[in-house]
């Protein structure tokens, strides 16, 4: 969760006034810090940093594994929760991708463009320990893997966490061995829950890893709120843009959409459905990589009962002026 310091180094970026804000995009985007543009399925990250190297986790493909400031730190915090609980035997994590340089596509992926999102291993009992390796009664190290989890939940902004029903299977019953709240269980697994929203969810192919989309308070605010100076400045390629274009002769409504990714009769009705003649100015709509994201709410983190001085809701509101 953002630290008092942390939201009120956030606001001060916040309240930039629009010229400036467009200022720096322009002449400084460096200043503006991580930014997660757009969503996970069509988004952008700027500023992003890389995944340090450390003996606490493994890179399998380090030029894939670019982040926000916000989800390298909650990797590290969770990484360091597990380390500092069991410090001898403890192999590294095996990190998978996380995000592009620059974010956007990323095969095989549908996500993965904004800085938010990571692939994990989980921690195994040592002569298993591989990457990608399926997790199960026989491979999975049970105490070591719910520590990592429950540090995500409670230490990060998690949105999700995709876990194979079978390794949730294995971790919740471990948790509940060692005293966890059953009903607090019950809103973090889909597992033999009815919860209408569980954080961990069961997705096909997440045996041999786990998930985790993080949401970025500082990130994804500064992205929703810097999103049309970033388009201005073609930092990013919003989803639709719309191109003057001096028609010729031979044009075509069909042959201008092909080029511009959309379909004819979109280009039509934006022109008002007029003949396409030779010489008229006429707007494409064109279609881009980036979606526009309006606002921002950060829900309270699902802490376990008991006493907690942890600040649990972060709330940014639309930012648009």
């Amino acid at each position: 969760m953002a630290s008092q310091e942390s939201i009120d180094e956030l606001v001060e970026r916040l309240s930039l006034a629009e010229a400036e804000l467009a200022t720096r995009v322009a002449e400084d985007l460096g200043s503006l810090g991580s930014m997660s543009v757009g969503k996970p399925n069509g988004g952008a990250l700027i500023n992003g940093v890389r995944m340090p190297e450390h003996e606490g986790w493994e890179l399998i493909i380090p030029q894939l594994a670019w982040g926000t400031e916000e989800t390298v730190g909650y990797l590290r915090t969770a990484v360091e929760a597990v380390r500092a609980a069991f410090p001898e035997g403890t192999h590294p994590m095996f990190i998978g991708h996380l995000s592009r340089r620059e974010g956007g596509p990323l095969r095989p992926h549908r996500s993965h463009q904004s800085g938010r999102d990571v692939d994990l291993g989980y921690y195994y009992i040592p002569e298993r320990a591989e990457w990608y390796r399926p997790a199960n009664a026989l491979t999975l190290d049970r105490a070591r893997s719910w520590a990592f989890v429950r540090a995500l939940v409670t230490r990060t902004d998690v949105e999700y966490i995709f876990i194979s029903i079978r390794v949730q299977k294995l971790l919740k019953e471990y948790a509940l061995s060692v005293g966890e709240d059953a009903d607090w269980l019950d809103t973090l697994f889909e597992y033999r829950s009815r919860h209408p929203e569980p954080l961990i969810r069961h997705t096909w192919g997440h045996q041999t890893h786990m998930h985790v989309r993080f949401y970025n308070p500082k990130a994804q605010a500064m992205g929703i709120r810097a999103y049309d100076a970033l388009a201005r400045h073609r930092v990013i390629s919003p989803r639709v843009r719309f191109q003057p274009y001096l028609a010729k002769p031979g044009d075509s409504y069909t042959a201008l959409a092909r080029l511009a990714g959309v379909q004819a009769r979109t280009v039509e009705r934006t022109n008002g459905g007029r003949p396409l003649l030779a010489g008229r100015i006429i707007t494409v709509p064109v279609r881009g990589d980036v979606v526009r994201v309006d606002g921002l709410v950060v829900p309270s983190r699902r802490l376990p009962p008991g006493p907690s001085t942890t600040q649990a809701t972060v709330l940014a509101a639309p930012l648009r002026d």
